[in-house]
């Protein structure tokens, strides 16, 4: 997606856990994602930034997932930097890009087949000027089956 004359985000999925085939179609489940984005000052809210889904059948159990910052957004100016997490479009979690804490919600969050998470960003830069500035975080999955089973 286009930030700032040709400046991107860029959404890159690391290292895959699992994968499956259904229907000819191959899914695959990352354990994180590396966001880095060009911008400048002010406010944006990035829409679908991510987003990820069980594509089990209804007879599959539901799983719990737990989201982690596992990099902090780093840069200068940012006001605040919020990952905000919607399930059916309800709120289910919102959280602190600068210090990894839950400002909403609180893991796991359980998932069933055939729902999905929608991953939207919120963040606020001052003093950049017009000058574009790089930014980047990582956030962590985890899920399982069991919600006791949290990760370390």
């Amino acid at each position: 997606a286009y930030t700032y004359g040709d400046k991107t985000i860029r959404v890159t999925p690391r290292n895959v856990v699992c994968q499956w085939t259904s229907d000819a179609t191959t899914y695959k489940l990352y354990e994180s994602i590396t966001v880095s984005m060009t911008v400048t000052s002010g406010s944006w809210y990035i829409k679908d930034l991510y987003g990820f889904g069980y594509y089990g059948s209804v007879n599959d159990p539901r799983v719990y997932v737990w989201i982690s910052v596992e990099q902090p957004i780093s840069g200068a100016g940012v006001d605040h930097a919020y990952l905000i997490v919607y399930k059916a479009g309800t709120l289910v979690a919102k959280i602190d890009l600068t210090t990894g804490s839950f400002v909403y919600g609180s893991p796991p969050f359980d998932l069933s087949p055939k729902e999905a998470f929608q991953l939207d960003l919120d963040i606020s830069i001052l003093n950049t000027g017009t000058n574009p500035v790089t930014y980047s975080f990582k956030v962590g999955f985890y899920v399982s089956q069991q919600s006791a089973e949290a990760p370390r």
